[in-house]
């Protein structure tokens, strides 16, 4: 018998169960993983909220202004979902870790759906559909190192939350493709409002349909043209809305009223520059099969292209193109990707679509008489060396939030054995993952602490020292000493920053790599702020391994 017609091979349920195990295998010791970077701007948001009675209403508020002053984010579903996070599992990780874990899990297992239902658009009806395309490219996706960041940071979850309606709004494209199952196209402009809702990078979505509608062909009628040209007025009238908000359509980096910069063909080919010391830097810890996983992307996405034939190599390339659209459209909106090892995440929608081009070329290639091994090794091969890189990934950002755990223990140990007010210095980065970056300030507050400790300690970052010169000479300490703060709110941080007499803490600490527990800094003797702020850089220094030099370099 050969091998490709097993009973097996034909069993949803089966490759189901090997996505789930493989991916809980890799992601469930995350579950017992800590808050990193924005996620505590969103603990303490929903903290306030949920103590005034207010998580619904402040939800609500976000439909009608940015996620942050800052940015020109409009993202109010995705602060919904967090915000719905705390009121079901407070300031419990896991709660929050699981509903990434789920979106996950449901996108790896709905590629294979995907992939099936378009090796079943082509298949004649005595054809049995094998599943071992789908498997593959489902696995392809779920174990693609580069985009671990978008399911261990629970604040990246908005472009697993994209990823899954447009995989929603796919399948239903596809089932409509055959009668009588016309009316599942209304679907897609039906999905696309929540995903524009979530994260702007769901307004490339109809662009990617228009891929896919021109290869099906003959398949559409004239309901598919009227769906996407309804979802193409969708798109208008939320750049319109985002126009009315912010003052300008497009520029999520930029600030409210400032004119977004225009796409141009320097800023496009600085901003691809970027990708190769991005990735680097992203897979450093293991950069032979980071390049192996690299060179076996590029030759199964060559391999699908050059040999595959008919229908499915058409949806195949449309496949591709919308992979690459929505990278280049990426990276003209961020104008490059920093070589910090951060970032990963917006890979995930790209790669989520190269995924299905690849499990649709398989499908073409199974559908053959004759069966090709190469692309089945090249993608068997590419899971392989994407399961290494990805463990090392984890493994990297469970020691990071690990580290950031005992730091927030550290500050509540500091606090209740010492007296006064002292300056904490934390890295920003640890290894690739962005740490303590964003309201670091909440690793004191509650509900990472019992009580406000924001008076006693105060977290700070290197790049914020000739910030907090300032802040201490203009007598922050006195304030805080005065009015020790409960939260973070606009009324605490502005009595907090109210001018009063100047006062220094009484203590300088570090956070020590080799050891768990806080380091001692020699207090700064120079006064001028820039001097203050070198005494401290050398302080730094002389700790030698103790504090982390990469990191607090940044």
């Amino acid at each position: 018998m050969n091998f490709f017609s097993k009973a097996w091979l034909h069993s949803p349920r089966a490759a189901v169960f090997v996505i789930a195990c493989l991916i809980t295998i890799f992601y469930a010791p995350l579950f017992g993983g800590y808050w990193l970077g924005d996620d505590f701007v969103n603990l303490l948001i929903s903290h306030d909220l949920a103590q005034d009675g207010k998580l619904l209403s402040g939800a609500l508020d976000y439909f009608t202004k940015g996620t942050s002053s800052a940015g020109s984010m409009y993202r109010p579903l995705q602060m919904a979902t967090l915000l719905g996070n705390y009121a079901i599992a407070g300031a419990y990780y896991p709660g929050w870790f699981g509903v990434n874990f789920v979106l996950h899990l449901a996108n790896a297992i709905l590629i294979f759906y995907v992939v099936r239902a378009f090796a079943a658009r082509f298949s004649t009806h005595n054809q049995a559909i094998p599943v071992l395309a789908p498997l593959l490219a489902a696995l392809a996706f779920a174990l693609a190192p580069t985009l671990a960041e978008g399911v261990f940071w629970v604040s990246a979850r908005a472009d697993a939350c994209v990823t899954l309606l447009s995989l929603l709004s796919l399948l239903a494209w596809v089932h409509s493709a055959k009668p009588p199952q016309g009316r599942a196209v209304w679907w897609f402009p039906a999905l696309l409002v929540p995903a524009l809702l979530i994260k702007e990078s769901a307004a490339v979505l109809p662009l990617q349909m228009a891929l896919v509608m021109a290869a099906l062909g003959p398949a559409m009628r004239r309901q598919h043209f009227f769906a996407l040209a309804l979802s193409a007025l969708l798109v208008c009238v939320f750049f319109v809305l985002r126009w009315s908000l912010f003052g300008h359509a497009f520029g999520v980096y930029v600030a409210p009223g400032s004119a977004a910069q225009g796409v141009t063909f320097t800023l496009l080919w600085g901003a691809l520059q970027s990708v190769a010391p991005w990735w680097q830097a992203l897979t450093e810890a293991t950069p032979t099969a980071a390049l192996v996983y690299l060179v076996l992307l590029c030759g199964l996405a060559l391999w699908a292209c050059v040999r595959v034939r008919g229908a499915y190599a058409r949806i195949s390339i449309a496949l591709l193109g919308a992979a690459g659209g929505l990278a280049l459209a990426t990276l003209a909106n961020l104008g490059g990707l920093a070589a910090t090892g951060e970032g990963g995440r917006l890979t995930y929608s790209p790669i989520c679509w190269l995924a299905v081009a690849a499990g649709v070329a398989l499908a073409g290639a199974i559908s053959g008489k004759r069966v090709p091994w190469l692309p089945h090794a090249l993608l068997a091969s590419l899971i392989v060396c994407g399961g290494i890189v990805l463990h090392s990934i984890i493994r990297q950002a469970g020691e990071a939030q690990s580290t950031t755990r005992a730091i927030a223990q550290s500050i509540s140990t500091w606090s209740a054995n010492n007296t006064g007010h002292a300056m904490l210095i934390i890295p920003e980065m640890m290894n690739f993952v962005v740490a303590t970056r964003n309201a670091q300030g909440g690793l004191a507050m509650p509900p990472v602490q019992l009580l406000g400790l924001a008076h006693r300690v105060m977290p700070t970052l290197v790049s914020e020292l000739p910030t907090r010169y300032d802040q201490y000479r203009n007598g922050m300490a006195t304030q805080l000493a005065a009015h020790p703060p409960v939260r973070f709110d606009e009324k605490s941080i502005a009595t907090m920053l109210s001018p009063a007499d100047a006062s220094w803490p009484a203590e300088f600490l570090c956070w020590p790599a080799s050891a768990r527990s806080l380091q001692k800094l020699s207090p700064p003797q120079a006064s001028g702020r820039e001097a203050w702020v070198n005494d401290l850089r050398r302080s730094l220094l002389e700790t030698e391994e103790l504090c982390i030099p990469a990191s607090y370099g940044k």
